[in-house]
């Protein structure tokens, strides 16, 4: 069955409104083209910018990628420079200035997505829910109960253990197959859950010594680094293991939902956003984004 175009942005807003009803957190929003390739001619749709094959053919390296990018970065960029161990914080910088990378971008803002998505000739908006995207990339299941968004600074993984901790620990012997195996046993509440959103930032930096980060994306919120990341209500999914695009590692899950938006309305919706309050310079609060809003207007 085809899908209905969307012509209206009251036509959009009642087809989210319908369809958040089956979801029981705050959905997050992404504008892009509907049919985008790279130059190998693969689709791009809801693929992070580091997995797409450049013009000439090739893979990025994404490691040398982020290691140049802090290298060189502090002299070109004084005042937005994060500490040099945040390295989420790089992350988000590299991802803001345009270096190809395994974030995605989204938006709290359906408006903002729908912008976006009008600046391409076949606009598309997506909407997800983030919180059901973690639940499916947790690794324990009693953790999905409460599960929200982790702390994309803070690893269990590599927080010490303490003396008293020591002492709750037992041992077993098990069978496996021919061999006796010793086994370490720890309370349920010693036990941190992994923090996955910090799992795939740690892959990013350290994936060519170990693989640790997650099969499926993961949803962070991230440290506003920059004005227009604020006013833009950002957010990311980060991939993990998987370099496949978002929408066929979660098809058939219910977390993501797909708007076509009418190619022949793109200058009426752009008209209704102006009327709105969202046009360049609001999503772009600089001097860029008003020399922008102005050619477009004027």
């Amino acid at each position: 069955m085809a899908q209905r175009v969307v012509k209206s942005i009251t036509d959009l807003v009642s087809r989210v409104e319908l369809d958040l009803n089956q979801w029981t957190s705050l959905p997050w929003f992404r504008g892009e083209s509907n049919y985008p390739n790279d130059s190998g001619g693969n689709s791009t749709q809801l693929l992070p910018k580091l997995y797409r094959t450049t013009q000439d053919g090739r893979n990025h390296n994404e490691n040398r990628l982020l290691q140049n990018f802090r290298l060189k970065a502090p002299t070109l960029g004084l005042d937005e420079i994060p500490d040099r161990n945040h390295t989420d914080q790089w992350l988000f910088l590299a991802q803001h200035f345009g270096l190809p990378t395994r974030l995605l971008d989204w938006t709290e803002s359906l408006l903002a997505a729908l912008y976006f998505a009008l600046k391409r000739s076949d606009p598309v908006v997506w909407m997800l829910d983030p919180i059901g995207l973690n639940n499916l990339s947790l690794d324990d299941e009693y953790e999905r109960h409460d599960y929200i968004f982790p702390l994309t600074w803070f690893s269990p993984e590599t927080i010490p253990i303490e003396r008293r901790d020591l002492l709750r620990l037992g041992l077993r012997t098990v069978r496996r197959g021919k061999a006796l195996q010793t086994e370490f046993l720890a309370p349920r509440d010693l036990v941190l859950p992994s923090n996955i959103g910090s799992r795939n930032i740690r892959d990013a930096w350290e994936a060519e010594k170990q693989r640790v980060g997650t099969d499926l994306p993961v949803a962070i919120l991230p440290t506003n680094i920059h004005p227009r990341m604020s006013v833009q209500k950002s957010c990311f999914t980060i991939h993990g293991l998987l370099k496949k695009p978002l929408s066929q590692l979660v098809r058939g899950k219910g977390v993501l939902r797909k708007y076509v938006i009418s190619k022949r309305r793109r200058p009426e919706l752009m008209s209704e956003l102006r009327l709105l309050g969202v046009s360049e310079s609001t999503l772009f609060p600089d001097l860029g984004g008003l020399a922008k809003e102005l050619e477009m207007t004027f």
